[in-house]
């Protein structure tokens, strides 16, 4: 699902999340703002791209139970606190 550039705004979709199937997810390059939400329904996904927006709060830990994710790309936001480290054992590209 790219969605990368769209000038899309606001907060992320909380019914993106139950996306069971949802593998790629492109986001990045928006205005979207809020806290990175929780993704564990999305068991499939592998890719996630959410740099270049305004996104703040800390990076969740949960994202670290995704077992098929291999690619996390969040720089350029607002975010705070550090790197889960269960993100930091995985083998991802951060």
């Amino acid at each position: 699902s790219s969605l990368s550039g769209k000038n899309l705004t606001g907060n992320i979709p909380s019914d993106i999340t139950k996306l069971v199937g949802l593998v790629e997810l492109w986001l990045d390059g928006n205005m979207l703002t809020g806290p990175i939400p929780d993704f564990t329904g999305c068991t499939d996904l592998k890719i996630i791209h959410l740099e270049n927006n305004q996104f703040t709060g800390v990076l969740p830990d949960s994202l670290a139970n995704l077992p098929s994710l291999r690619e996390l790309y969040v720089q350029n936001n607002m975010l705070s606190g550090t790197v889960p480290p269960n993100l930091l054992s995985k083998d991802l590209v951060l």
